[in-house]
């Protein structure tokens, strides 16, 4: 489906003609749901060269890969892979830990962006990196999604529900239904990512998405 497509499947959904719900506003919609669907299921990934400077010890990922959300596999030069943990974890096995020369082994992940990495090169060099990947935003009329095309039906639905929250009420609790029908398509996609990923040997994702309790989200809902 393209861009104009979906937004048609928007108006479709919500009856109207864009009168009430102008393009501008179901294109954000549209693109809010792209990224969610994404960072539910990490469908979506990339695999790069990180370059790393000698001695130092955090990297923010961003200004090198814009459309980064999080790690999934990380190995150094030699091609040995750099073994997840925390901060703790570090401070317990080296001491001074960000000031160890070596060869790098372990990382962590803080915040949305921030990579620590254990121990520091002694002179620059790179490490590869492979991280979930947040869509390219849709912006022209024939744009196409980036999720699977047997997903592209779960963006209206979300849209749809989207744009009916701030009226609240029985309006918006009439949409929940199709907010259930965009988490179904989700979990499903996460299932065979899920997977395809334990095959790689990648990280398991971060427990707020693995423990996420549907029903702390949406209530069953009828659609309109």
């Amino acid at each position: 489906m393209t861009t104009s497509s979906l937004q048609a499947a928007v108006w479709n959904l919500l009856d109207d003609d864009g009168t009430y719900y102008p393009a501008a506003n179901v294109l954000g919609a549209l693109n809010e749901a792209q990224r969610f669907f994404c960072l539910l299921t990490l469908c979506l990934e990339m695999t790069s060269s990180f370059p790393l400077t000698a001695g130092t010890a955090f990297y923010h990922m961003l200004p090198v890969f814009p459309d980064w959300l999080l790690p999934r596999r990380v190995l150094n030069s030699a091609g040995q892979r750099l073994r997840p943990g925390r901060l703790n974890v570090l401070d317990a096995l080296y001491p001074n830990w960000t000031n160890s020369p070596g060869t790098p082994k372990r990382y962590a992940h803080l915040g949305f962006d921030l990579l620590a990495i254990c121990q520091q090169p002694t002179e620059n060099d790179v490490m590869l990196v492979t991280y979930a990947q947040a869509p390219a935003p849709l912006e022209n009329p024939t744009d196409v999604p980036e999720i699977r095309e047997n997903s592209h039906f779960a963006l209206p639905n979300y849209a749809a529900y989207a744009l009916r929250q701030p009226e609240g009420g029985q309006e918006f609790r009439k949409f929940l239904g199709y907010f259930n029908d965009f988490l179904d398509e989700a979990q499903a996609v996460q299932m065979l990512v899920k997977a395809k990923n334990v095959d790689a040997g990648y990280e398991r994702p971060p427990f707020e998405l693995e423990r996420m309790d549907r029903s702390r989200l949406v209530a069953w809902g009828k659609r309109p």
